[in-house]
């Protein structure tokens, strides 16, 4: 019976491409971990600059009530000193009797 015939194999180009194949996704994978981070640093710093837009509504909010406050309590103030100069005025000696609808 015959012999064995026994082949060697170069095993060094198959462990090149695996190192190759090893590399390539190791470079893939840090890409997309700095990419991430990226977008991570990008999100937080936009949702800050969402919160500081939040309270700068809320502050404008409340300024635009006091002012309406303070502009109903002047409207109100000239109103009643309106009401006191037409009372005043309409309190001028008559000669007749008082008028008993004045609401003066």
């Amino acid at each position: 019976i015959g012999h064995a015939l026994t082949s060697s194999v170069e095993y060094g180009f198959i462990d090149s491409v695996d190192a190759s194949i090893y590399a390539s996704k190791s470079k893939a994978m840090t890409a997309v971990g700095e990419a991430w981070t990226q977008s991570d640093s990008g999100s937080k710093a936009m949702e800050a600059q969402i919160q500081a837009s939040q309270r700068d509504v809320s502050v404008l909010q409340r300024q635009s009530i006091s002012n309406d406050d303070r502009l109903t309590c002047h409207i109100q103030h000239e109103h009643d000193r309106f009401r006191e100069l037409i009372c005043t005025r309409d309190a001028g000696p008559k000669d007749g009797p008082a008028d008993a609808g004045s609401s003066c």
